[in-house]
This record gives structure tokens, C-alpha cells and sequence, in this order.
């Protein structure tokens, strides 16, 4: 395994944080790529303009949805800490990262980081639909859209295996 791409990772996460907190653009991102109205009239449609709606919670920025909320930094921090966690791993065996394992991983860590109108997070974590959708009345976030931004802008593709 190549130490340049170890290093190459560890640098795009560490862009993710100014001054110590999440880079609010970089949320912006996730969500403007994952966010859909999917009872739109005509189809389903992406909803970037959702990214609008980020507002400071108890747990960092979040996007009510009705009665519900999507922990939006919280999603990231786990997905950057399971991401750390792997990367880990992978440079103390050097070989590359089980890709499967860490996007199973990821889902599950933006699934538990929703919370409900009392702001407990859901238990077991907050149900996928068979597209791959978590649905908040009309709109929904889609969890695969979500993964595909983390691993584009952590640049996982050069240490990650199938």
C-alpha cells in the first residue's frame, strides 16, 4: 500500500475542520448532494436548496424535517471517526481499506443521527427505505448520495478495496 495515499486521506479530513469545528461549506456540500423532495409531482428531485435550512442544534448543525431532526455534524464526525478508525487499521497491516465494511459502516453511522422532536436519537437508527432513502415526510435524504460525497471529498477511492 502506497504511505502517499494513508497521507493523502488524512489530509482531505483534516480539511474538513477550521479552527477546530466542521467546516459549515462542507456540510452545506453533503446536503445539497443527498437531499431530495421525493414526492415531487413529476419524480422524485434533488432538494440542494435544503442546505438553506442548516441551523445550530444541541448537537451542531441539523435540519428539522417536521418533528424530526437530521444531526448533519453529528453524521459527519461519526463517518470522519469511522473513517479514521479504518484508515488505522489499513496502515497497521498495510493493505487497503475493506471498502464494503466502511460504506456499511458509514450508513449506519448517518442513520443513528437523527433525532426526534425531543432531540433523543432514534434507537437502532432512523429507517432506509429499499432505494436507499431515509424519508422525512416528503422529503428525504438519500444515504447513497451522502456516502459518495464523504468518500469523494475524503479522496477513500485511493485506499479502499471492493
Amino acid at each position: 500500500m502506497n504511505p502517499e495515499s494513508f497521507a493523502l486521506v488524512r489530509q482531505k479530513l483534516g480539511e474538513w475542520r477550521r479552527g477546530g469545528t466542521v467546516s459549515p461549506y462542507l456540510l452545506r456540500q453533503l446536503i445539497e448532494k443527498s437531499a431530495w423532495w421525493y414526492d415531487h409531482p413529476q419524480s422524485p428531485t434533488r432538494a440542494p436548496r435544503h442546505a438553506d435550512r442548516l441551523a445550530k442544534g444541541l448537537d451542531g448543525l441539523e435540519i428539522q424535517f417536521g418533528a424530526n431532526y437530521f444531526l448533519v455534524e453529528s453524521a459527519l464526525n461519526r463517518c470522519e471517526r469511522s473513517i479514521i478508525d479504518a484508515l488505522q487499521r489499513a496502515e497497521a497491516s498495510n493493505e487497503l481499506i475493506d471498502g464494503k465494511a466502511l460504506r456499511r459502516k458509514l450508513i449506519i453511522d448517518i442513520c443513528v443521527s437523527v433525532a426526534d422532536y425531543s432531540h433523543e436519537e432514534f434507537w437502532g437508527g432512523y429507517p432506509i427505505d429499499d432505494n436507499g432513502f431515509m424519508h422525512f415526510g416528503t422529503q428525504a435524504i438519500s444515504i447513497s448520495d451522502f456516502v459518495s460525497e464523504i468518500w469523494k471529498l475524503a479522496s477513500l477511492r485511493s485506499v479502499c478495496g471492493p
